[in-house]
């Protein structure tokens, strides 16, 4: 029984010695061939102080895979960042995963849900977003609007004076069946006690009883959604989307 006992642990040390060479040489293979991912730190960057770290991913594979709430950047920085915040994005951005591209991430505005406040919108040609209603990427004596397709295009300012945008301030000047109103007020509504407010439903001025306390969508989505003024529909992706959920 003793001589089986030693045969059977000879064979096992044999396997195991064999296992552990070739973890071994895995490890090699590994290390030469690392997915690169080190730490990006704030301090050696040029972004804002609201910005998060970002991680360099010279892998092959899928990347930030291995970082959980992260995407990859694969249009100006090349690595990967906390899907959520603004991370490599200009002002009015977040970082946000993109849902046609697996692992990937784009910058997109901050939107509103199921509030009223001032909306924003994508502009293709500086690859940036601006509040509705004010000069923003728009030559002196326009401003930016949403066409009747909800696309955002510059036109002539038909209110003359503008508020400067805020994020803070959601009172703006805007058009209305020809007479310039401003949000905050009574306006056209014909309850006094109402004032008039931008709908994150439609884009259009309704009339509501209270004042409106605004929460942004990048708080409840870090997914890049076709809203109007999204960078996804603002650029045609969002037709892309609708075909793939219907397969």
């Amino acid at each position: 029984m003793k001589s089986y006992d030693s045969k059977f642990f000879g064979l096992l040390g044999i396997f195991g010695a064999a296992f552990l060479i070739s973890f071994a040489s895995s490890l090699d293979i590994d290390k030469d061939n690392s997915t690169g991912v080190s730490l990006f730190s704030q301090d050696n960057a040029d972004f804002g102080e609201d910005e998060d770290f970002a991680f360099a991913d010279s892998s092959e594979q899928l990347p930030c895979s291995d970082l959980r709430g992260y995407a990859f950047d694969n249009s100006t920085t090349k690595k990967c960042w906390s899907v959520g915040e603004r991370g490599p994005c200009p002002p009015q951005m977040k970082f946000m995963k993109n849902p046609l591209h697996e692992g990937y991430g784009e910058c997109d505005c901050l939107q509103m849900k199921n509030c009223i406040g001032r909306p924003r919108s994508y502009w293709p040609p500086t690859d940036r977003c601006y509040f509705i209603y004010s000069q923003g990427p728009c030559p002196p004596g326009q401003w930016l609007v949403f066409n009747s397709e909800r696309k955002p295009e510059c036109r002539p300012n038909l209110c003359g004076k503008q508020v400067k945008p805020s994020q803070k301030s959601l009172d703006f000047l805007f058009p209305f069946n020809g007479t310039c109103y401003k949000t905050g007020t009574t306006a056209f509504c014909e309850d006094q006690a109402e004032t008039v407010y931008i709908s994150s439903s439609d884009l259009k001025p309704r009339c509501y009883t209270t004042k409106p306390v605004c929460r942004f969508l990048i708080f409840t989505a870090k997914t890049l959604s076709c809203r109007p003024g999204s960078k996804l529909d603002v650029t045609g992706r969002c037709n892309h989307m609708r075909e793939m959920d219907e397969e």
